[in-house]
């Protein structure tokens, strides 16, 4: 080797150190920006004056609140002062009775919906006119479960709910909380936009090289979800260069237990739903845009970005044995399963394990 050849290899070789050393530099800059976010949320952050924001004797609405999150929220905003707008089945009047033992001070309605229906909008369309002024905040919760280990042998009948249930409601919900609250010129107040989705995607910077978090066995409602995240992402930037006061979040939780859901399985990084529901709230006026609202929820995707064979593994294990109680439940009218009253609480809307 002579030393013109030396000399280039050299060269070489510098360059590509340079190159990685920036790589390398990118990617930890990266890291610590999460992390400095992350610690600022679930540390240092702090809650808004919600009635200085949103106004006093003001309405949230809540679908799905018969259990879980929806609940949850419903009861935390119920303390706080605001009037609750339930919309949901008959399971809504037990939650009054508890918002009126929480808080007598606050009113409530109740809006009896069937989500599946279409015909289920125009009572809610016409609460919206009558109260649009005052509605401050919309929280879209309602989902429908259904899954089997055989995607062939699902009931079409429950598969059609489950789209008509996860879409449809969240999109007619935000297009009359624009027109009858967010376009009203009689208020200085905020408004706010809530979608529980789920957490469809995650980061491939690092060893992950595919940035979709999907499971089996729950096609049809997995595909809903993942709806729900990117019509909410889409309609929100719209909405961000129309509007400038209002909180837009989209929420995409893991694993959120209830009293009920946490009898059949404890995943890793799993939280209780009234502490869930609390950081929703924190996040209102301080954050737009996706969350995961809770560390742990925020790290399941930096472990699929490390270890991306490890989550895959989990995943399809937590999504085959909620998807074999979804099956046993959907062929049996007396709920025979391995926990009968628990199990049936999965077809609610208070368990989203890794995203579903």
């Amino acid at each position: 080797m002579n030393y013109e050849d030396f000399k280039n290899r050299n060269m070489n070789q510098k360059v590509l150190k340079i190159i990685f050393g920036v790589i390398g530099s990118i990617l930890i800059l990266k890291f610590f920006y999460r992390l400095v976010l992350t610690v600022f949320q679930y540390v240092f952050m702090s809650e808004k004056n919600l009635k200085e924001r949103y106004g006093t004797n003001t309405w949230v609405m809540v679908t799905g609140p018969s259990g879980g999150i929806g609940k949850q929220l419903a009861l935390k905003f119920a303390k706080r002062g605001f009037n609750i707008c339930l919309v949901g089945n008959k399971k809504c009047t037990q939650v009054q009775s508890d918002i009126k033992k929480l808080n007598n001070n606050v009113q409530t309605h109740w809006i009896e919906a069937d989500f599946s229906n279409e015909n289920a909008y125009d009572h809610i369309e016409t609460w919206a006119i009558d109260n649009g002024t005052q509605w401050a905040i919309l929280i879209n919760n309602v989902g429908y479960r259904v899954g089997g280990l055989k995607y062939e042998e699902l009931s079409w009948k429950e598969m059609r709910k489950s789209i008509n249930v996860g879409t449809i409601p969240q999109s007619r919900l935000i297009q009359f909380m624009i027109k009858h609250s967010v376009k009203t010129k009689n208020t200085d107040h905020h408004r706010a936009i809530i979608n529980i989705t789920a957490l469809c995607q995650t980061h491939t910077d690092l060893f992950n090289l595919n940035p979709i978090l999907s499971l089996p066995y729950l096609a049809t409602y997995e595909a809903s979800n993942a709806y729900g995240f990117y019509h909410s992402e889409s309609v929100r930037k719209e909405l961000k260069d129309r509007f400038t006061k209002i909180d837009y979040l989209t929420i995409t939780p893991g694993a959120v237990l209830t009293e009920n859901t946490k009898k059949i399985m404890n995943p890793p990084l799993a939280v209780e739903s009234g502490k869930y529901a609390e950081n929703i709230i924190k996040l209102l006026g301080n954050k737009n845009g996706v969350s995961s609202a809770y560390w742990g929820h925020s790290l399941i995707s930096s472990v699929v970005n490390v270890v991306p064979f490890i989550s895959s593994y989990m995943l399809k294990k937590v999504s085959k044995t909620l998807a074999t109680n979804l099956s046993a439940l959907q062929k049996s009218s007396k709920f025979i399963v391995i926990a009968p009253v628990e199990a049936q609480k999965l077809l609610e809307k208070d368990f989203k394990p890794f995203g579903l």
